[in-house]
């Protein structure tokens, strides 16, 4: 399945503007699915779909049996007055097997999937690591729960993909958070003829030593001069 990425989007993906509702609800009476609005808007898809709650067109909360409703026949390519029309349950909507036939995808699995586990959906991009953990034989499945507590134990975010990489063995189950670098230790340079410890206080010291000797010479060579003449 091809994917588009978030990073193709010029637009922010939280801030809706007036005119991007009114292009949306424009779009919702026309008929149009999510990615025609998504392209429409430059938008990303579950961006589309969330919006429609924000705007109480139709209410749900994430990770409920509606939000696995709106999403999966939201994404999965239903026109998204059909979408509503069904989860508003309203008298003239739709047949669910007339919406079926609707959809180019079907990601109940992987969304009801999703929503057990409380895994936070970001973008359209996820589905793919929903495929791969839907697809996992059972005895691997059994273990996504306590895989989950392993990533809220980390102070991390479970997500498909922080699922998917916990079930791999690619996070350590002990990493520690937040990440830190080693502390580095700071040392002063130093000579390499000696290897003594550069300090300018001492030169200092002997310069101002120095100059008195150089003074005391000075006088003491004044004096024999005075006395050879004499």
């Amino acid at each position: 399945m091809a994917t588009t990425s978030t990073s193709s989007y010029a637009r922010n993906l939280h801030l809706w503007t007036k005119s991007d509702d009114k292009k949306l609800l424009k779009a919702i009476a026309d008929g149009h699915t999510v990615m025609d609005v998504a392209e429409e808007l430059e938008r990303e898809h579950v961006s589309v779909v969330r919006r429609l709650g924000e705007i109480d067109l139709f209410a749900f909360e994430a990770g409920s049996e509606e939000w696995v409703e709106v999403m999966t026949l939201g994404l999965g390519g239903a026109p998204l007055k059909v979408v509503i029309d069904w989860c508003n349950a309203t008298p003239e909507r739709l047949q669910y097997a007339e919406i079926e036939e609707m959809l180019m995808a079907d990601f109940r699995a992987e969304f009801e999937l999703a929503a057990f586990h409380g895994l936070y959906v970001s973008s359209q991009d996820v589905i793919a690591d929903l495929m791969w953990l839907v697809s996992q034989p059972d005895q691997i499945r059994l273990g996504y729960s306590s895989a989950v507590r392993a990533i809220v134990d980390r102070y991390d975010i479970p997500t498909p993909a922080t699922l998917k990489a916990q079930v791999l063995g690619l996070v350590p189950a002990t990493a520690p958070w937040p990440l830190a670098m080693p502390a580095t230790r700071t040392t002063k340079k130093t000579r390499s003829s000696t290897g003594r410890k550069r300090t300018y206080r001492k030169s200092r010291s002997s310069s101002s030593y120095g100059k008195s000797r150089r003074a005391s010479s000075a006088r003491s060579s004044s004096t024999r001069s005075r006395k050879s003449y004499a």
